[in-house]
């Protein structure tokens, strides 16, 4: 199986209303709590950018596949990483970036 990672939740260019959840995917890997550290396992790692460039990094280090997300107003660009619990510095997959817009 072919390693990788997906946003599945919000499709790209959705127009979201907060909080909102954010639903992740992870294939050929095990996604797990930090506590666990073997080959092959790791945790997300959600990555939402503004248009102005400012970017909030949350780790879901509890090996959870969604998140709630409250952020203000605006233009976002998110995108996820698989990080390596044997490595932490170690990315081992990332998604292609998904816009969505955050709305009253």
């Amino acid at each position: 199986m072919a390693k990788g990672v997906a946003i599945l939740e919000p499709e790209a260019g959705a127009s979201v209303r907060p909080p909102f959840r954010i639903a992740l995917h992870g294939s050929g890997m095990n996604v797990s709590n930090t506590v666990l550290s073997e080959p092959g396992s790791g945790h997300f790692r959600v990555r939402l950018k503004t248009v102005s460039g400012r970017e909030e990094v949350m780790s879901l280090n509890n090996g959870f596949t969604e998140v709630w997300l409250q952020p203000p107003v605006g233009s976002y660009s998110e995108r996820v990483e698989f990080i390596d619990h044997t490595n932490p510095d170690r990315v081992l997959a990332t998604s292609p970036p998904v816009s969505l817009r955050v709305q009253n």
